[in-house]
């Protein structure tokens, strides 16, 4: 048997040990994000020879461009509004989600969006975006 086999787990063990194991890496990845977050702000990447905290993420971490790009986006984001770590972290947002909510996310407006946008897709969220626009609202899309 390799050591990831699983088969000899009852079905309910089974799906309790992935919700858990899912549980902790949304939490890990909201940890993450705001290492990120921190080592951006003070521009820690620097110390480590990387001119930017892009090239520290693709090149340390090997994390793909988009995948580099977005953790950022978001990790600087949460740093301004620290409940999106909370999202993050519980799964009411992901880091796809919360990137699309990313540039619309201001003081006034953000503990509303947050809400509404909790558990939705992103496909959802966009259109939520779009229709709050055309409310007059005060959001621009940006897919």
């Amino acid at each position: 048997m390799h050591r990831y086999s699983r088969h000899h787990l009852l079905p309910e063990v089974a799906m309790h040990n992935l919700e858990a194991i899912d549980l902790e890496e949304k939490s890990r990845i909201a940890e993450g994000l705001a290492l990120i977050a921190v080592l951006d702000e003070r521009r820690d990447y620097l110390a480590a020879s990387y001119s930017s905290m892009k090239r520290y993420c693709m090149g340390r971490l090997r994390m793909s461009e988009d995948k580099a790009l977005r953790r950022i986006q978001v990790a600087r984001v949460a740093l301004c509004f620290p409940d999106v770590f909370e999202c993050l972290a519980d799964g009411r947002l992901s880091v796809s989600t919360a990137a699309v909510l990313a540039p619309h996310l201001k003081p006034e407006t953000a503990a509303e969006l947050l809400a509404a946008s909790a558990f939705r897709t992103r496909y959802e969220i966009v259109q939520m975006l779009a229709a709050l626009e055309k409310q007059g609202e005060k959001v621009s899309v940006n897919d």
